[in-house]
């Protein structure tokens, strides 16, 4: 994006480059930010799955818990019966 050049004056070229100079790192910047956020993605999406298989794993976990319990009070009820025997 060119500035128009008053009477070829160094002052008109500085503006021409100070633009272009702008232009250049806002390109850049963008560039930049495009790769941020690919990379935030990226980060987002394997935080999900790692919270999908942590949730998994909980359920599973909880549910190997409950079979522990049941077989504990199972095995109290027969041990207060037989007790309850003698």
């Amino acid at each position: 994006m060119a500035l128009s050049m008053q009477d070829g004056s160094t002052k008109g070229r500085t503006l021409c480059y100070l633009k272009g100079d702008k232009d250049k790192k806002i390109e850049e910047l963008a560039m930049e930010l495009q790769r941020q956020e690919q990379l935030c993605a990226a980060y987002r999406e394997k935080l999900v799955s790692f919270m999908n298989n942590m949730e998994e794993q909980t359920e599973e976990l909880s549910s190997k818990i409950q079979v522990v319990v049941d077989n504990v009070r199972k095995i109290e009820s027969e041990v207060q019966k037989v007790s309850g025997h003698r």
